[in-house]
């Protein structure tokens, strides 16, 4: 979402073609990418909620998800997962894994005439939240997606009207 902030982690979903197994992810990926000098602190997940693969690349906190298509070949130009109807074609760890791609492409089409609004509140709704010390979920506070999804709401509430003036918040 272009929100990145100094310190954060980077989101990515590995997207695999059908005839790839979770387990390969989770030990041939995960030994291939142990090997290299690059990665450190290298943590499979297997059985969370949404699956991960925690890792640092050259000092990067990165959360590689695993979600494997209903497709003998993933197109090289597939920058969308929109289609509803591979889903039922998809196991549910799979279909959570794929849900924060499709998650920020919806709430960034809901935004995208007011995209750099939205980019500049959420921006500072995230900074806000951390430096109180209630942002995380794994805390028990809100998130990244569910400080997406307000900020979108907020950015939607009056369409004729901007949420936003000289920078401040106005509620």
């Amino acid at each position: 979402m272009n929100v990145h902030a100094p310190g954060g982690d980077i989101d990515a979903v590995c997207v695999v073609p059908e005839w790839i197994k979770r387990e390969d992810f989770f030990s041939k990926l995960y030994n291939m990418l142990k090997s290299k000098p690059q990665v450190s602190e290298i943590v499979p997940i297997s059985d969370a909620y949404v699956p991960v693969l925690k890792l640092k690349f050259d000092k990067v906190d990165i959360d590689l998800l695993f979600s494997k298509l209903p497709m003998d070949n993933i197109p090289k130009n597939l920058v969308s997962l929109h289609d509803d109807t591979i889903l039922t074609q998809m196991t549910k760890e799979c279909i959570l894994s794929a849900n924060g791609k499709r998650m920020t492409d919806i709430l960034l089409n809901m935004v995208k005439d007011r995209q750099d609004l939205f980019v500049n509140i959420l921006k500072f709704v995230k900074l806000w939240a951390r430096n109180r010390g209630i942002y995380g979920n794994q805390f028990g506070f809100l998130g990244g997606v569910s400080y997406s999804i307000l900020v979108t709401f907020i950015c939607n509430l009056d369409r004729d009207n901007t949420c936003a003036v000289d920078g401040l918040l106005v509620f």
